[in-house]
């Protein structure tokens, strides 16, 4: 995602990103999770792993699954912000992006009755839930995100149909959206050579 997107394009890309990816990246992470539990409690699955080269032997339960946490943290960080400067896209006339006016512009779709009392609630949570991530324990906020992820994904369903109401350029839309998984295919790519790399340099 671009940091502070300023255009209802990149909003809408980043959104609709979350639409088609919120559901498969968590039941990803928890597959994980499980694989990670199962590993380290079972022997008869590590030495599968190990024999299949998906460990190796430093392979570690504590290092495993602080790598799973902060990809979790990353994860639902990263859905907290697109929602935050989507919503402050369509509630503002002046021009940038703020993530800081969450809670008036969660507060105002359940004026609107577009939100019931019981998802305005759940969803005001999110940021005290994301602050308390940042500040004060990551585990916070991954229960928020895992506990109430179908009030993320409806409100998420609400803003697209937001921003779908302004002209939007779709070749912009669709470069931006182009862009979101360019990153991940780079991303891969630049670990890729990390990795052959590190195995050089040892």
């Amino acid at each position: 995602m671009k940091y502070k997107p300023e255009t209802f394009e990149e909003n809408l890309s980043n959104i609709r990103w979350i639409q088609s990816n919120i559901y498969p990246i968590i039941n990803h992470l928890t597959t994980r999770f499980n694989v990670i539990q199962d590993i380290y409690t079972n022997q008869h699955t590590y030495n599968q792993a190990l024999h299949m080269g998906f460990i190796n032997y430093n392979w570690n339960y504590e290092i495993a699954m602080a790598d799973l946490a902060y990809s979790i943290y990353g994860f639902t960080n990263d859905i907290y912000n697109r929602i935050a400067y989507a919503l402050d896209l369509i509630n503002r006339d002046d021009v940038g992006r703020s993530i800081k006016n969450y809670d008036r512009d969660i507060k105002k779709l359940s004026q609107m009755e577009l939100i019931g009392k019981q998802d305005k609630e759940d969803l005001l949570r999110f940021r005290l839930a994301r602050n308390y991530g940042t500040h004060y324990g990551k585990v916070v906020f991954i229960d928020y995100i895992f506990r109430n992820v179908h009030s993320i994904y409806n409100v998420v369903g609400i803003i697209n149909q937001l921003l779908s109401n302004y002209t939007i350029n779709i070749l912009e839309y669709k470069k931006f959206l182009e862009e979101q998984y360019s990153f991940i295919e780079d991303l891969k790519n630049n670990l890729e050579d990390y990795e052959i790399a590190n195995y050089i340099a040892v």
